[in-house]
Formats: C-alpha cells, sequence, structure tokens
C-alpha cells in the first residue's frame, strides 16, 4: 500500500508516510526490535499508539533492545510469548466503531 509510484525510489519522508497506511489497515503491529527514539520502526509504533490505529505488540525478554521496553512503557503491549498473539489481538483491538466507521 503506497501512494506514491514505484518509479519515485526509496524516500525517507515517502517511506514514513506509507507506514501510515500500513499501520492503519493492519489487524496489530508486531514490533521486534527498535531503537528508542530512532527510526521508522520506533516512529511508527510511536504513532500507531498515539493515533489509536492499531494495537501495538513489542517482543519482549530477556535479550531486547531498551528500545523495545521504552515503547511497552509508552503504552504498547508487551509481547513475550509469540504463542499468545492472536488472543493478545482479540483482547486489546479498537472496534470498528473507534475509526468512525
Amino acid at each position: 500500500a503506497s501512494p506514491f509510484s514505484p518509479y519515485v525510489g526509496v524516500q525517507v519522508a515517502n517511506a514514513m508516510a506509507r507506514n501510515k497506511l500500513i499501520y492503519a489497515h493492519a489487524t496489530a503491529t508486531v514490533v521486534v526490535s527498535a531503537s528508542e527514539g530512532e527510526g521508522g520502526t520506533w516512529a511508527g509504533a510511536v504513532e500507531a499508539v498515539r493515533l489509536g490505529l492499531t494495537p501495538v505488540f513489542v517482543r519482549t525478554g530477556e535479550r531486547v533492545p531498551e528500545g523495545n521496553r521504552a515503547l511497552v512503557k509508552r503504552g504498547c503491549c508487551p509481547l513475550s510469548d509469540p504463542q499468545g498473539l492472536w488472543a493478545g489481538i482479540l483482547a486489546d483491538a479498537p472496534s470498528q466503531s473507534s475509526f468512525g466507521f
């Protein structure tokens, strides 16, 4: 999903804008690894939480980057067991009415 022509090439601003569409269409977002305060993964996850676009699950556990822990502190859902992802999606997914439908 992208509003940009494939002939434009890779541009950071376009990728960030495209990410909004991806998050908005997703049932859920899973962050595997994020750098705190920088990069597209961090920015997309923070924005998705702020706008209520999709539940954002973040991998937690022993060997995860500090960015993952910081995202949980910002309201993302901790995900320590991938087997529980679907249950978490069902429990935390916003209702369609929250999007104005």
